[in-house]
């Protein structure tokens, strides 16, 4: 799929997100959902990770230091927590994370330990439901769109290779074969510029 690229549209989904973003800095009390997209684009960060296992602090202005990385499988190598660039500013973000606590859109552990697909199940419909706007993604698919545009922002093209940031971004081992990464190499933004300038 990487080789086949989806063109997209990316500048009112980004500027949704960041008015959003706006108004809880604001003092406003925006939809759980609009939020939780905001974050998902910010940080590149799964549903799960977002509503259940994800700790973010501010480390600079854009930048987080997450833990709580899922899907590991105990694999040798693999990143539990590190720290991440963001798209948004860094301290909107936390904000963002700590207003979906405040709201209950988090689940405890023994909601989770009882059922591996609850985050889905819980929230996945109303997610969906909120990105319909947006035709071209869903929510995994922000997870891709993050991380491609962080290499459009990324300064230093020249001296590393576009994978091995997807990889560092997106929280997979690298080296020993693991081509995970190329799953989310699959759009192309022909207004990435418009877009991201206002970030």
């Amino acid at each position: 799929n990487n080789r086949n690229k989806k063109n997209v549209v990316i500048s009112g989904l980004v500027a949704d997100c960041l008015a959003t973003l706006k108004k809880l800095e604001n003092g406003g009390n925006p939809k759980w959902v609009k939020v939780s997209i905001a974050l998902a684009l910010g940080t590149g960060r799964r549903m799960v990770e977002i509503h259940y296992s994800g700790e973010f602090s501010v480390t600079g202005e854009y930048e987080i230091f997450f833990s709580g990385q899922a899907k590991i499988r105990d694999a040798e190598g693999a990143k539990t927590a590190y720290s991440i660039p963001t798209l948004f500013p860094a301290k909107l973000l936390k904000q963002a994370h700590d207003y979906l606590k405040s709201c209950g859109r988090t689940l405890s552990k023994e909601e989770q330990e009882s059922n591996p697909k609850v985050c889905s199940k819980k929230f996945g419909m109303a997610l969906s439901r909120a990105l319909k706007k947006y035709p071209e993604f869903n929510y995994k698919s922000l997870r891709a769109l993050y991380a491609e545009c962080q290499w459009y922002l990324f300064p230093n093209k020249g001296q590393t290779e576009k994978h091995i940031k997807f990889s560092d971004w997106l929280g997979y081992k690298d080296g020993n074969g693991d081509t995970t990464f190329m799953s989310y190499m699959v759009n192309r933004s022909t207004d990435f510029e418009e877009s991201l300038s206002r970030v």
